[in-house]
């Protein structure tokens, strides 16, 4: 990257980036990528955070139970993260309070704070506040280990009660560890490491995005019927029930239309169909509200992936592709993990498989429409809040991407521009990004 390495740390970044992800000007966008984006750098703040405190690296081997803490730093120097509980280590290396652990954890290290739920973020966040070390965080939290085996989640997710927001009130009464015992054991049915608020919205938003795939295919088949009567009186058509199925038989009856792809896109009319008896019965023109009609076309995961990746790939090689490429190729929806969600598998250890971060912001997009860009930020950061997760982050590229995207989509009314979604500035920019070789320097 262009920029010196030691830049990245440089705060005055985030504004400058926030500022320049209000555009609609793609090419700068592309251009601001390319020559250099300061990704925020956990190696680089954490050794700031190092020198300011006169801490030398070597120092602090025994205390985070490592042989080399300097190839570590090193390594996170060239992009990597430090894991969860490194961090927590480096919390209490560093001498930081609850407070300020949480804000280390989010904000420079990429990871949820401390989850008021989990009985052993509860011990960390105790010790860091009473200045206790992190080798007796972990003394407590062996004395309490048996509280892992009350872990509700995998049984129940459907209370609705709010008990993070509890458990935090409680918490902050805490004034010895007798009565961090007492809160412990009095409440151990209720503790559990799964976010489950971010599993509840985020089966908010899957539904309404599933509901609104199911009525875009339900729309291109009216469309098909009114607009292109050859391919109606087709006998198959009545058998299509996915999207797939949907482009599949468009391809195979090309002879009738100019450009199948184009036609897909195109064909979105007012088919309404819904179900009864477990047939699907075709009404016609009839306008019938899609909110209010049952599901009558399977959505499967594998859709919902395609569509909510928005043309970015699950995975990029790190010897064919450059650091930009690597970083918004993390954490895209699969079909496997969506279905371990969806399914509410458990693992090995008893555990559910979380709902990522990516996930609640790209279905967010989505499902939801906001009248400006900083209601869309406001709403998505809410949503982050309310699930223990960063904000937006301008020096996060995916996030970047995500607000310019946003601002594109809503303020386009503004400057008469032709009015464009977030998904298909997003599309636009992984087209390009991704398959048009518009970032060729690697990182």
């Amino acid at each position: 990257m262009s920029k010196q390495i030691d830049a990245v740390a440089d705060p005055r970044f985030t504004e400058w980036l926030f500022g320049e992800a209000q555009t609609f000007d793609i090419n700068r966008i592309l251009e601001t990528l390319r020559e250099g984006f300061p990704v925020r750098n956990a190696g680089v703040e954490i050794e700031k955070l190092l020198k300011e405190k006169n801490i030398k690296p070597a120092t602090l081997n025994g205390l985070l139970e490592v042989s080399n803490f300097g190839a570590y730093l090193a390594k996170w120097k060239k992009g990597s993260q430090p894991s969860r509980d490194m961090a927590i280590k480096l919390a209490f290396a560093l001498g930081m309070d609850g407070r300020k652990a949480c804000d280390f954890l989010v904000g420079t290290c990429w990871h949820e704070e401390f989850y008021m739920r989990n009985y052993k973020d509860i011990i960390y966040r105790f010790c860091l506040d009473r200045g206790l070390s992190y080798t007796y965080a972990c003394k407590l939290i062996k004395k309490y280990q048996d509280l892992d085996g009350y872990n509700p989640d995998a049984r129940d997710l459907s209370s609705t009660q709010n008990l993070t927001k509890f458990f935090t009130h409680e918490y902050n009464a805490l004034t010895s560890e007798k009565d961090l015992e007492d809160f412990l054991c009095s409440n151990k049915g209720n503790f559990g490491s799964f976010n489950r608020t971010a599993y509840r919205i985020f089966i908010e938003l899957y539904l309404e995005l599933k509901s609104y795939m199911g009525y875009q295919i339900n729309e291109a088949k009216r469309e098909v019927s009114v607009y292109l009567p050859e391919l109606f009186a087709k006998k198959n058509f009545y058998d299509i029930k996915t999207s797939e199925e949907l482009m599949r038989f468009l391809e195979e009856n090309a002879d009738c239309i100019d450009n199948p792809d184009t036609a897909y896109h195109i064909i979105m009319g007012n088919l309404f169909i819904k179900q009864e008896n477990n047939e699907i019965q075709y009404i016609g023109n009839e306008v019938i509200d899609y909110e209010s009609t049952e599901e009558a076309i399977p959505i499967t995961v594998e859709e919902i992936c395609k569509v909510v990746s928005m043309g970015i790939p699950g995975s990029a090689k790190r010897k064919t592709s450059n650091l930009i490429q690597r970083l918004l190729a993390q954490d895209m929806p699969n079909p496997q993990a969506l279905d371990e969600i969806l399914k509410k598998k458990v693992d090995k250890n008893g555990n559910l498989r979380e709902v990522p971060r990516r996930y609640l912001i790209l279905f967010n997009i989505l499902s939801r429409e906001t009248d400006g860009f900083e209601e869309a930020v406001y709403e998505l950061n809410g949503i982050l809040e309310e699930c223990g997760m960063p904000w937006l982050d301008t020096r996060n590229v995916f996030d970047w991407i995500v607000m310019h995207s946003l601002y594109a989509a809503t303020e386009s009314d503004a400057i008469d521009a032709d009015v464009i979604g977030a998904k298909e500035r997003m599309l636009e920019l992984a087209e390009k990004i991704f398959s048009n070789g518009e970032l060729d320097t690697n990182g």
